[in-house]
């Protein structure tokens, strides 16, 4: 038999998740009605479901790092950070795999109400409406109307920067190649956004080729992003381009584009640059070495953890979403500029 959570007693008493949590944790602070109270507990009692009210724990915090996937080389590069940072605090740490599945996320959000972990931080845009009390807090791109604790590099910034880098070496013909500009990352959109925007400050917006795969098949294919990078370079090749430089939509994607050039027998930086984005460790594998943005991992970390810790001392503070942003940091090697 699956096991009873919050969000079958909210669906049997027609109320919020929130409203269960505050009414079984008998939150003084939160205005709700004396119906609405029973109701939650008739249900709660119907269905055999009851928790204790927190307390204060003598144990370690303990929190829930929650990934979309490990199959993308920049979630376990991610997790690799924030857990040192958090170890190095005394704080113990549980991954949450959800493998892009709403279910798993609404499971592993019920850690929190059921006491396992005492925060989360999510690294993605939660597909549910996260209350604004939860321990909670997004490393992701920042959406409208999200009222949980934000932080966000700005990749609009970062596809802006590495425009205008190539911009300064010369090239006017640029393509850009991605995964499929789908609701899994808005990261990739921005990108593009802020590539646009450099390239119409010179009146070259025209010039740029855009090829993305049609279909998302990240979990199904631990490679898929390589292939993606490799299979439209080929693409590009075949169609003639004009293009001059490469920029793909992170540093995996950009490892495919190189080995599809090399194969064909383009010269990388003389007749094609390529660039990426993360400055993961393959970034400084390749030959040659691939420049690309630093997302300033470790100083995201540091400061997201501050954000959820600060979250979980004071659980009754009220005030407005906290959304911060950081600026990413371009890396030039050797795959835009020879001899760098």
């Amino acid at each position: 038999m699956a096991k009873i959570t919050s969000k079958d007693v909210a669906k049997q008493a027609g109320v919020s998740q929130t409203t269960v949590s505050f009414v079984l944790n008998n939150r003084a602070d939160a205005s709700i009605s004396s119906e609405t109270r029973k109701r939650v507990l008739e249900a709660a009692r119907a269905l055999g479901y009851s928790i204790q009210p927190r307390t204060p724990r003598k144990r370690p915090i303990s929190l829930g790092l929650m990934v979309p996937t490990l199959s993308n080389m920049y979630y376990p590069f991610l997790l690799q950070h924030i857990e040192i940072e958090a170890k190095s605090r005394g704080l113990n740490v549980i991954i949450m795999d959800i493998l892009r599945n709403a279910e798993n996320e609404a499971h592993y959000f019920d850690y929190i109400e059921n006491g396992i972990v005492d925060g989360i931080l999510a690294l993605f845009t939660p597909r549910m409406n996260v209350p604004k009390e939860w321990p909670v807090v997004i490393v992701s791109e920042c959406q409208p109307g999200t009222l949980t604790d934000t932080l966000s590099l700005n990749s609009y910034k970062a596809g802006y920067v590495m425009a205008d880098h190539l911009l300064s070496l010369g090239h006017k013909d640029i393509a850009y190649i991605s995964s499929p500009f789908s609701n899994i990352t808005s990261a990739r959109k921005y990108r593009l956004e802020g590539i646009h925007a450099c390239l119409s400050e010179v009146g070259l917006n025209d010039r740029i080729t855009v090829l993305t795969e049609t279909a998302e098949h990240e979990i199904n294919d631990t490679a898929y992003e390589y292939n993606c990078g490799y299979e439209l370079t080929r693409e590009l090749l075949r169609r003639n381009s004009k293009a001059t430089a490469i920029i793909a939509v992170n540093d995996t994607t950009a490892a495919g584009c190189m080995l599809a050039l090399q194969e064909a027998g383009v010269r990388i930086p003389h007749d094609m640059a390529v660039a990426g984005f993360d400055n993961l460790l393959i970034a400084k594998m390749l030959q040659p070495q691939l420049t690309s943005v630093d997302q300033m991992a470790s100083h995201a970390c540091r400061v997201a953890l501050d954000m959820l810790l600060e979250k979980i001392s004071n659980p009754n503070l009220d005030s407005l979403p906290v959304k911060m942003e950081y600026q990413p940091h371009l890396i030039v090697r050797g795959s835009t500029q020879s001899g760098t």
